[in-house]
């Protein structure tokens, strides 16, 4: 993945749609021509809110699922593999091919990737006046933070970015986020997102 350094996107830039269960709202997709409707995409970050107590997952074959609950609680059951039961602040990995059942309201942070990589979703809190550095560990080819609440100073190699709620960051250098760091000036809630196609 080559591409400009640093990217910042805002509503106008994600996409939402209405599924059974509830909406889905598009944040990232890659490449960037790709369509989640034709299922030629590498990489999808998403939110959604499930508004129906017993609904049933997109199948997705060939794709991995890491979901990431913000509020509710989930009980997911893959046919014929397991039952999961998810709270708030848990992070679950699946097939996207599995049959999934999900009983339940609530709101989630996806990740869904083809082939053989990883990823990671980390929910992180950044109160007033504090400093907050990235878990560098956990950062991948790309790096993707959302504001979930609030409104952040974000300082990368002397460049200042302001970022406010519902805005995003994508980063595809690791030694550019090496030198992050976010200030805040009240409160706020961020969704760090990071792949690598290993």
């Amino acid at each position: 993945m080559k591409h400009m350094q640093i990217t910042v996107l805002n509503k106008k830039d994600y996409r939402k749609t209405i599924w059974k269960g509830g909406t889905s709202t598009e944040l990232f997709i890659y490449p960037p021509l790709a369509s989640y409707k034709e299922r030629n995409f590498q990489l999808r970050i998403s939110k959604a809110k499930v508004k129906q107590p017993n609904s049933t997952f997109t199948t997705l074959p060939n794709y991995q699922r890491l979901l990431h609950l913000l509020k509710g609680t989930f009980l997911l059951n893959h046919a014929s593999v397991g039952i999961n039961l998810v709270l708030p602040g848990d992070t679950i990995l699946f097939e996207g091919g599995w049959e999934t059942q999900c009983i339940g309201v609530g709101s989630d942070f996806n990740l869904m990737f083809s082939g053989p990589g990883n990823g990671n979703i980390v929910n992180q809190i950044v109160l007033a006046g504090d400093y907050l550095s990235l878990q560098t560990e956990k950062l991948g080819q790309l790096n993707f933070i959302y504001i979930l609440k609030g409104k952040v100073n974000v300082l990368i190699k002397n460049q200042e970015i302001k970022l406010r709620k519902h805005q995003s960051l994508i980063a595809y250098d690791k030694e550019v986020l090496d030198s992050l760091i976010i200030d805040a000036g009240k409160d706020a809630q961020l969704i760090q997102v990071s792949y690598s196609d290993i």
